[in-house]
């Protein structure tokens, strides 16, 4: 399956162990600054829009593709260069939205700090 943008973009901005054409799911850190510097990339802020999309796909393909897949257990991401169980599916969900979350929190804390 192709990822769509936002998500998409968002975890291309996260592959910066290598590439992953050569090392799959072991080429992305999905740290929290690397997706809080994707969300500011275009205006210095986070577009809401574009949260509230991200987040929607990462349900849906939980949804379709995780433990409780509505489509299958598992599939391939190509942009990935991966094949996920459904169990790796859903972890891989929750760590994107666990460093979602972190990132949203730095984006407002340096925007309160820098406010002052």
């Amino acid at each position: 399956m192709k990822l769509d943008y936002p998500l998409c973009g968002m975890i291309q901005n996260c592959a910066t162990v290598c590439e992953p054409e050569c090392c799959g799911i072991d080429a992305y850190h999905f740290s929290p600054f690397h997706i809080a510097s994707f969300l500011l990339r275009y205006n210095g802020r986070i577009d809401q829009r574009d949260l509230e999309e991200i987040r929607n796909q990462l349900s849906v393909l939980d949804a379709n593709y995780g433990t409780n897949g509505a489509s299958q257990n598992g599939c391939t991401i190509e942009e990935m260069n991966q094949h996920f169980s459904g169990q790796a599916i859903s972890k891989l969900v929750n760590d994107i939205n666990a460093a979602l979350d972190r990132a949203c929190n730095l984006v407002a804390q340096e925007l309160k700090q820098s406010s002052h």
